[in-house]
């Protein structure tokens, strides 16, 4: 629990432990410090990695930036926060990606509805997924939808813009942020 707040659960059930709900994270650094991430980011790979506490023998803590580019095979996860919140971010500090169980992950208008169970790939829309079109050879599932998203329903718009296979409006571009559940293929 945190300030009264349940967070999660360890259970048994039978033979079998249940860490409960997950998400499980890696280590990662951005190439430019500069750079603002916000929780639900898409984050790509960029091969500038570190080891942590400059620690060779240490976890490996990945370069990463914003994914920009449709159907990336080279990302992470998304951004959930930086390790300890009350200090800076640094290589005894890194932002924490989540990749694997359940996490939050922004996605922009594509033109279709997200409905449960839809696969999501990176979109060309800087930190976003989409929903796959399957108009590519090869789709890089990155993710699950764990809910749906009717864009009609939503109001809130990114000033980010990706090449136009998005929609685009003259308020900008429709976004939500949405649980979803990591997938690799």
């Amino acid at each position: 629990q945190q300030d009264g707040v349940e967070e999660g659960t360890i259970s048994v059930s039978g033979t079998t432990i249940s860490y409960n709900a997950f998400t499980g994270s890696h280590y990662a650094l951005p190439d430019d410090p500069e750079e603002e991430f916000e929780k639900g980011n898409l984050v790509t790979l960029t091969g500038n990695n570190k080891y942590l506490n400059n620690n060779p023998k240490s976890e490996i803590t990945y370069g990463i930036t914003k994914s920009t580019k449709a159907n990336d095979p080279a990302v992470l996860g998304s951004y959930l926060a930086v390790q300890e919140s009350n200090a800076s971010t640094s290589i005894n500090n890194p932002f924490l990606i989540m990749a694997v169980g359940n996490g939050d992950m922004w996605i922009a208008d594509n033109g279709e509805d997200i409905k449960p169970g839809d696969f999501l790939i990176s979109s060309d829309v800087a930190g976003h997924a989409m929903k796959d079109d399957r108009k590519s050879d090869a789709s890089y599932v990155i993710a699950r939808a764990s809910e749906g998203i009717n864009w009609s329903e939503v109001s809130d718009y990114t000033d980010e813009h990706g090449s136009g296979e998005q929609i685009n409006t003259d308020e900008g571009l429709k976004h939500k942020k949405i649980s979803v559940f990591f997938e690799y293929f």
